[in-house]
């Protein structure tokens, strides 16, 4: 971008970094729509159980190093605390464009890629209940957002199967795992009238994992065109919810056969989105971010703040710009970002559908630059 200027800076970087940023170019340039990032082994210290006694906080759940149920204090761990080291295969994906373009399935062992999408925004449900499913949907399917995913192989094992979406599916079989939209607009009318008795906190996705009881502008037209086609691409959630009931249930009933589905897999995930502003000055937003509740204090929040700051995963930006929870910002502090009232005005006109929440914004340091006349 700097061609054709009298003045280049020459940044003081590595060879191995250098050839990462490369990497990193040429990925954007072929639209890579899913990108596997290199696996590492991490210590998990799971909750398994929560003792529940008058002395105990009300929400003992309420801890961890992410997520929007922070609350700010150190507490002690509450209940029995297992430890197993699991392998982590980190993926970046575009599900807009994995989805529009029926590739085919990357987990093919595991789960289809739209249930993939429902096990994400299931997981960013069950964090921020406040916020509407069809929201996170939106979110997600951003025409220019990716999301971080984490996953963690079987017990025992150090490989997931992953595989890169170089085919297309089959018209037929794309039609057999999509519920059709007014099936799933009858379906979700039923589920309303049945939970009327239920919690108003439990959301759509409150059954889905095991740790959630813990306790640039568009016209109509083109924006119309738009929400067709996220409802389109988010159908069939239903029929997700009720996939899952089914697998806990014959795992309750001591079915060994059946193999673990996606919401055993996912731990954590972070949405974002590039963008220029009119100062072309390049913005990375943070949307989203959570880490399962029974898997936080392990890392895999700073883990995942690292690599969004990693230029050749997520490519060159001059801020990243987030909407902290309000019992998140400790987190995001401790990982550089900071909540300058004169900087973060700069970007006010992003706050968008965030609401209880705090901006922060994370600058690049500095680095050391020779001027060379050109």
């Amino acid at each position: 971008e700097y061609m054709g200027s009298t003045e280049v800076s020459i940044l003081a970087i590595s060879r191995p970094e250098l050839l990462r940023i490369i990497k990193n170019i040429y990925k954007m340039a072929n639209n890579v729509i899913v990108d596997i990032l290199p696996k590492f082994q991490l210590t998990l210290k799971k909750r398994a159980s929560v003792l529940k006694t008058e002395n105990l906080p009300n929400k003992p759940d309420e801890q961890g190093d992410i997520g929007v149920t922070l609350n700010g204090h150190s507490q002690p761990p509450i209940g029995d605390i297992k430890v197993e080291e699991s392998w982590i295969f980190p993926v970046v994906v575009d599900f807009r464009r994995l989805l529009m373009l029926n590739k085919d399935d990357i987990l093919p062992k595991v789960c289809s890629n739209r249930d993939l999408l429902h096990a994400v925004v299931a997981m960013y449900n069950n964090a921020l209940s406040d916020i509407e499913p069809d929201e996170l949907y939106t979110t997600v399917l951003g025409k220019w957002t990716r999301t971080m995913i984490l996953l963690r192989a079987s017990p025992g094992i150090d490989e997931f199967h992953i595989e890169w979406p170089t085919g297309d599916k089959k018209e037929e079989d794309v039609a057999e795992k999509v519920v059709d939209k007014d099936n799933s607009d009858e379906s979700a009318e039923e589920e309303e009238e049945e939970s009327e008795e239920e919690s108003e906190e439990e959301g759509r996705y409150a059954d889905v994992f095991s740790d959630t009881s813990y306790s640039e502008p568009t016209s109509s037209e083109e924006e119309d065109e738009d929400e067709e086609l996220i409802n389109k691409l988010s159908s069939g959630w239903q029929k997700f919810i009720d996939d899952v009931k089914e697998r806990r249930e014959s795992r309750n009933k001591g079915d060994e056969t059946l193999s673990l589905g996606i919401e055993y897999h996912l731990l954590a995930a972070a949405s974002i989105e590039r963008s220029y502003r009119r100062d072309e000055e390049r913005l990375l937003h943070l949307h989203l971010l959570t880490v399962r509740k029974r898997y936080r204090r392990c890392g895999i929040g700073k883990y995942i703040a690292e690599k969004l700051k990693d230029p050749a995963i997520t490519g060159t930006r001059d801020v990243i710009v987030v909407h902290s929870d309000l019992s998140a910002t400790e987190f995001f502090k401790r990982n550089s970002f900071i909540d300058d009232p004169l900087l973060v005005s700069r970007y006010k006109d992003l706050a968008g559908i965030w609401t209880n929440a705090e901006m922060m914004v994370w600058i690049p340091p500095f680095t050391h630059v020779k001027s060379v006349d050109g």
